[in-house]
């Protein structure tokens, strides 16, 4: 079964997290995930763990989080 991390970072972040969890269903074991802390730290950690990180917020925030674990 295929994994993916859901990270918000709001109330009504969390809120859309919990809606894409549920359209993800039982095809995907899916986490979700509100930091807190270094976000880096938290995608360090998550990258080679799951098959799908899934930001729910501004799209930059998920490009500097994930850009020093994209090779290619």
């Amino acid at each position: 079964m295929k994994r993916a991390a859901v990270l918000s970072f709001s109330d009504r972040g969390a809120d859309t997290a919990r809606r894409v969890k549920d359209a993800l269903g039982g095809a995907w074991e899916t986490e979700l995930f509100a930091p807190r802390g270094d976000l880096k730290e938290k995608t360090a950690a998550l990258f080679p763990t799951v098959d799908a990180l899934i930001f729910v917020g501004a799209c930059g925030i998920a490009v500097l989080a994930v850009a020093p674990h994209v090779v290619s």
